[in-house]
């Protein structure tokens, strides 16, 4: 059966694709913590020691968060000590909202809706305002995952309006995110990658490397949409990386689900089902319900396109009944469908036609129709409120001065007006001469540098390709008239011995090895296929000269069609050429990959191997020069350079170059 029609019919149902989309971008954490196993270790610590019954509450929703994700009993343990320690409204506000951000994780949507709408209830009654938006963005996230795309947006869109008054950037980002969810779930990509660049920016500006690996997940679906499956792998890969630095033990099941859909479409399906198992078996571990039935379905997908609908069909049965017990409407629809579709497969008609009929019923019975229009109607009245927000507060000033002036003797306040603008005016015109002045300064050392880094450089290069040219022209044609005249004694010399004669040969084949290896030094110093075929071609030619039995290097290029400007060309390649090189020296590794990739005006060079690897907090007591080259040759080129390495950890270097 040919796996790219099933593939397309699935996709005309919208079913499959709201399972992957689901599957990149549920449980986006409420309460953001950028911590580790040993940051909670010692947060137990201090909670045990701890006398101060705020501070112990303090520190136990603290450590429901840090552990819900990675370690449900110890995050259900926390809950109840919360419990015992509530003494004020607003901590009772904040013990609801934590335990039903734990339940949300964990797919008890339900019961976490009923006691945020209790929390809610406390904080409007009280104006916490901060916690206030915190209930409403996690109603959102609960009524997300229910299917209730409507409500969803509603509830975020009151949490941004409140977090834009307080302006506090990590809740902001919090916000942006989870309404580019809502929009991701409608399929309305355009806007839902317009607000995860805005959460982007802030979680990048804020160093939030939780956020990066959920940023990086969602971008993925978008390529995704697209049908683009090399990028979506690419970031899924890049989210993966940052879930398993930060322990996202929840966030790691749903991106190793999505990398099982996406090796699923690009045919690859020994490695989608190794991916759907570590993360069923991830899932299962954590408790987390909503996950599993996802992977279940995607199991049951997978062994449809192998035409193995027996082993389909129980997946799928495993998946309706656990979407069944956690009101997981859109995955009991889909779990239907491709039932009936098995058993249709399969010849069993009647089985085949009772789920589709079920199937039916269910489709009926969510309102998804009516969801665009509801959601650009609140979108608007939230643009609209906000308008309106800032006409009232421009009229309430205006009216304040108007009173303000009326008050005051109309000679004396020109008087003193015209005094303080003379005094602003001076004050802004000296302050504009000083700002230019330190600018133009600036400018100018910055240019010397820019100057002086291309001139040396280029000297670089120019000394490069002289010496180049002296070892290839002067010394290798002496080698190799050495070669001929000492072949040309062979006939005419007489040899005592065989000895004699086998160190003559001996000699001549020494000469012969020296002009190859003058050769290879000549060829790397200046490049003829770089400077002729550009920085792929040169590449690919510097790594088949090395003993892949010894290191074996992979390199991949992707959106590279055409050339690139020289001076970044020979930049990059030198750049390679030095990677290699301390990984041949000194990493002790076995494999080694290369990556370079062009998109939306930047070059990425991602080089990776599987070495010993090195602290990275170290870098600055090494006595080479091998790092410093890189990092000036990348600085050059106004990029920026990431070192992610530990012992016996292998190391990754990440280039990103503007081409613009």
């Amino acid at each position: 059966m040919n796996y790219k029609k099933i593939h397309v019919y699935v996709n005309n149902t919208v079913l499959k694709k709201m399972v992957l989309l689901f599957c990149l971008m549920l449980f986006v954490a409420v309460i953001k913590g950028q911590t580790n196993q040993n940051h909670l270790d010692s947060l137990e610590i201090v909670f045990d020691q701890e006398k101060s019954d705020t501070t112990k509450f303090n520190l136990a929703i603290n450590l429901v968060d840090g552990y819900k994700n990675i370690d449900s009993a110890k995050a259900s343990d926390y809950i109840l000590r919360a419990e015992k320690l509530v003494k004020t409204k607003k901590q009772e506000v904040y013990y609801l909202s934590a335990k039903a951000s734990f339940l949300i994780v964990y797919g008890k949507m339900e019961t976490a809706n009923s006691l945020l709408f209790k929390a809610l209830e406390i904080a409007k009654s009280n104006k916490y305002l901060k916690e206030e938006a915190k209930v409403y963005n996690n109603l959102g996230v609960s009524h997300l995952q229910l299917s209730k795309n409507t409500l969803a947006l509603k509830y975020q869109l009151e949490a941004l309006k409140i977090r834009e008054k307080l302006n506090n950037e990590v809740d902001l980002e919090t916000s942006y995110i989870n309404i580019g969810n809502v929009y991701f779930a409608i399929l309305d990509d355009e806007k839902a990658l317009q607000y995860y660049k805005k959460a982007l920016y802030y979680a990048n500006k804020l160093g939030l490397e939780i956020e990066l690996g959920k940023l990086y997940n969602n971008i993925a679906g978008v390529f995704y949409d697209k049908n683009d499956y090399e990028h979506t792998k690419y970031y899924l890969l890049k989210s993966l990386r940052y879930k398993r630095k930060t322990n996202s033990k929840t966030g790691e099941v749903t991106t190793l689900n999505s990398l099982g859909d996406v090796c699923s479409s690009l045919g690859d399906f020994t490695e989608s089902e190794n991916y759907y198992q570590q993360a069923l078996l991830l899932a299962n571990r954590l408790g987390d319900d909503m996950n599993k039935a996802n992977i279940l379905n995607s199991l049951g997908h997978l062994h449809r396109y192998k035409n193995e609908f027996i082993e389909a069909v129980s997946y799928q049965d495993k998946a309706l009944a656990l979407s069944k017990k956690i009101s997981y409407k859109d995955m009991e629809m889909d779990a239907l469908l491709e039932l009936s579709i098995n058993y249709r497969n399969l010849k069993d008609y009647h089985k085949a036609y009772t789920f589709f009929k079920s199937y039916t019923e269910v489709k009926d019975s969510i309102t998804q129709t009516s969801n665009k229009t509801e959601i650009a109607e609140l979108q608007t009245k939230y643009d609209t409120d906000r308008r309106e927000q800032k006409i009232s507060r421009l009229n309430q000033e205006n009216t304040i001065q108007k009173l303000t002036i009326k008050s005051k003797n109309l000679s004396i306040t020109i008087m003193i007006i015209s005094f303080l603008v003379a005094l602003i005016i001076i004050g802004f015109l000296y302050y504009s001469y000083q700002l230019k002045q330190q600018k133009s300064l600036q400018s100018a050392i910055i240019n010397q540098q820019d100057l002086a880094s291309k001139a040396i450089l280029k000297a670089e290069e120019n000394e490069r390709k002289r010496i180049a040219s002296d070892l290839h022209d002067g010394l290798g044609q002496m080698f190799s008239t050495v070669k001929l005249n000492l072949s040309s004694f062979e006939d005419d010399v007489y040899f005592k011995d065989d000895n004699i004669k086998n160190n003559f040969l001996k000699t001549i084949n020494l000469v012969d090895h020296s002009c190859k290896e003058l050769r290879t030094i000549s060829h790397q110093m200046a490049s003829d296929v770089l400077i002729k075929l550009g920085l792929v071609a040169a590449i690919r030619d510097f790594i088949q000269n090395i003993d892949q039995n010894k290191l074996k290097v992979n390199f991949q290029s992707i959106g590279i069609n055409d050339r690139i400007p020289s001076n970044i060309e020979t930049v990059l390649y030198r750049v390679v050429q030095e990677s290699v090189n301390n990984t041949i020296k000194h990493a002790k590794a076995s494999n080694l990959d290369i990556q370079l990739l062009k998109e939306q005006g930047e070059l990425t060079l991602i080089i990776e191997d599987n070495g010993i690897g090195f602290n990275v907090d170290d870098m600055g007591k090494f006595k080479g020069i091998g790092l410093q080259n890189i990092q000036s040759r990348v600085a050059y080129l106004k990029g920026n350079i990431d070192f992610d390495s530990a012992p016996n950890r292998g190391t990754v270097i990440s280039i990103f170059v503007p081409l613009a």
